[in-house]
């Protein structure tokens, strides 16, 4: 063991301090804390990172006055082309780089230099890191300053309604270094915390509670349901530093997307932590996030190489499932050059996109018996008999391949699939609410069963299955057929029959399509998304007409002229594309908008108009039931209560409201 002198080490913190001090300067410091933590003494460590710390602290007290005397002095934190912010929809940072050092941004600067360098050291040292963790209080009153700061902010962006507006509001530039130091201290904790990183978390053993499921906010039927979680499930696992970042986040959630849309690259750099909550980074970023992933493995794997694929145009599945199984996966990732034969034209993109939509139909083709529609029509789910097709595991492979490719390559798919099998798509384990997009008879037996008494009903653990048209009966559980079902163990078989039906039934054919899908497309990378998420980044973003919605929507137990109604109007007027997509696939279960228009919309008996319920119970939130595109909205009390509410069934709901 080495021992450094509290000289030097003292000398080595005071470099980090200079106004001048270059990044180079910075690394080279950095370097140095870096050996002392490997080669000296623990008593050596914990005397440097106390130096630093102590360091830190003194400019942490220097921000938290400055901070204070912004909100004495009541300056203005966003602006509009200079001029203070009374309304745009979102606030941009105009700046690929560190934001220019202005007076009142060299504290910012230095704290983010000081906080940089003391989350290198540590967590270049495990023992330095739990040292550390053990000191992370003593910056407390920072964050807090940091957080009433952001808060003022937040709010004016609230208020914000044009969109466009983002092109001519600026932050303050002291406000990324603020937010980066957060993260960069917090990442600490958080690594060693084992935050979960994603949706995919396991399935709960009590099927009515959902942490983190998509179909959470959905409706029970008419009989009435279990009711769900009154709040959602917290991502974090990890104690309080995990706890302390995804309220910071929670809380910020705005500005952290307006800042990370103005730089994609943030997520993989300063602000990575904001990628372990990813139900709190917007759809578009998280997309952008996605798109830049894809180029660097592009770059990085040398995919320059062109893959030329030729297609009889009626007969495009056969002849691109031929074109497709002889290659392999990295052959496919090279740049797509299509040729549909007999035709002219020279492929710049367009015969590719062409070349995919056409596809997408075809895979649904009832002739090949790979998918079976939904209830309501409108997405499709693996068909358990499929097997009636000697290689229907090779074609699911194929289409498994063919979605992978068309993520790859940023190309839309004319397809839509069932909730339960984007989640398979994601890990996650689906629910017995998925149950009821494919038979809503049978999930409404099931909640009937779980709020009803049982016991006199003599039903097993056990299920029926065609195999073929020959019926079989399959045990859920060693010897099932003979094991009751009770009031003290119906919510096993709940779980049991959710995971026979919507998974094991189907198990090779989810199977084969996962293979060729990750082939194409890292599950690390597809995982940040939701199940509804994951359907706009395969089909795309609709159009959504809200007056065409409007005009074909029916009410029981409101009228147009009914205050509630026309608040929610007032509601769905000013949401974002995004929010509009993610209401329709609230309502219908599919961002799908049919090509007539709504009066086309479909439902499990033909045609059906989106139709919207009353309802009494105004501590809940809105719930759907697509098979019938019908929503359930409480008769609220004001238009601010109704907008929280909607907005949260809509864009949160679906991550495990109920009760709020």
């Amino acid at each position: 063991m080495f021992v450094a002198s509290p000289q030097l080490l003292s000398g080595l913190v005071q470099v980090l301090e200079w106004q001048d001090c270059s990044e180079s300067t910075r690394h080279h410091a950095v370097n140095i804390m870096r050996s002392v933590c490997s080669f000296c003494s623990p008593d050596t460590q914990t005397t440097l990172l106390a130096d630093l710390l102590q360091s830190t602290q003194r400019v942490a007290a220097a921000v938290v006055n400055h901070l204070q005397k912004c909100e004495d002095d009541q300056v203005n934190q966003v602006s509009v082309g200079g001029a203070a912010a009374t309304d745009a929809e979102a606030v941009a940072f105009r700046s690929e780089g560190r934001p220019a050092e202005a007076p009142n941004n060299k504290l910012g600067i230095l704290l983010h230099r000081l906080i940089q360098s003391y989350a290198a050291v540590t967590s270049n040292s495990k023992q330095a890191a739990v040292a550390a963790r053990g000191k992370a209080t003593t910056l407390d009153p920072l964050w807090h300053a940091i957080n009433g700061y952001l808060l003022r902010m937040n709010t004016q962006l609230e208020a914000f309604k044009d969109p466009k507006a983002a092109s001519s509001v600026t932050f303050p530039p002291i406000v990324l270094p603020l937010v980066e130091s957060f993260f960069m201290f917090h990442s600490i904790h958080s690594d060693l915390a084992n935050d979960p990183p994603s949706f995919a978390d396991p399935e709960p053993t009590n099927p009515t509670a959902e942490p983190q499921q998509p179909e959470a906010a959905k409706a029970n039927d008419e009989s009435g349901g279990p009711a769900a979680t009154a709040e959602p499930s917290s991502p974090v696992s990890g104690g309080k530093d995990s706890t302390v970042s995804m309220q910071f986040i929670e809380k910020n959630r705005r500005l952290l997307n307006v800042l990370v849309s103005s730089n994609i690259s943030l997520l993989g750099t300063s602000l990575a932590l904001l990628m372990k909550y990813p139900r709190y980074v917007d759809f578009e970023n998280k997309r952008l996030w996605f798109r830049e992933q894809i180029r660097r493995e592009q770059e990085s794997q040398g995919y320059g190489h062109s893959c030329r694929i030729h297609v009889r145009r009626a007969n495009v599945f056969q002849d691109s499932f031929f074109n497709l199984n002889s290659r392999q996966a990295e052959e496919l990732k090279g740049r797509l050059r299509v040729v549909f034969k007999r035709e002219e034209g020279v492929d710049a993109g367009g015969l590719t996109r062409e070349w995919f939509l056409v596809l997408s139909k075809e895979m649904f083709d009832p002739n090949y018996a790979l998918f079976i529609p939904s209830a309501e029509g409108m997405t499709y789910q693996p068909n358990g008999l499929s097997s009636i097709n000697s290689v229907h595991l090779n074609y699911f492979k194929f289409v498994g391949r063919v979605v992978g490719m068309a993520l790859f390559h940023d190309a839309h798919l004319d397809c839509y699939f069932t909730r339960s099998f984007y989640k398979h798509m994601l890990g996650i384990t689906p629910t017995y609410h998925d149950i009821e997009s494919i038979s809503p008879d049978y999930y409404k037996q099931l909640v009937w069963a779980l709020e009803n008494d049982v016991d006199d009903l003599e039903f097993t653990f056990s299920t029926e299955a065609d195999d073929l048209g020959k019926r079989e009966v399959i045990d859920l559980k060693p010897d099932g057929r003979n094991v009751p079902v009770t009031n003290e163990n119906k919510q096993e078989f709940v779980t049991l029959i959710t995971d026979y039906k919507m998974t094991k039934a189907i198990k090779d054919q989810i199977d084969a399509f996962l293979g060729g899908f990750y082939e194409i497309v890292p599950r690390r990378l597809i995982s940040i998304f939701n199940e509804h998420e994951l359907e706009l980044l395969i089909s795309g973003m609709p159009d959504v007409n809200i007056e065409d919605l409007k005009a074909n929507t029916e009410y029981v137990g409101y009228t147009s002229a009914s205050a509630v109604i026309i608040w929610f109007w007032q509601v769905i007027d000013a949401m974002n594309r995004e929010e509009k997509s993610m209401l329709v696939q609230f309502i219908t279960g599919s961002s799908k908008v049919p090509l007539g228009g709504f009066k086309d919309l479909q439902g499990m008996h033909g045609t059906q108009k989106f139709n919207i319920h009353r309802t009494a119970d105004t501590s809940r939130l809105p719930s759907a039931h697509t098979c019938f595109n019908q929503l359930d909205l409480p008769e609220y009390n004001t238009f601010d209560q109704l907008k929280d509410m909607l907005m949260k069934a809509v864009t949160m709901g679906h991550l495990g409201f109920g009760f709020v």
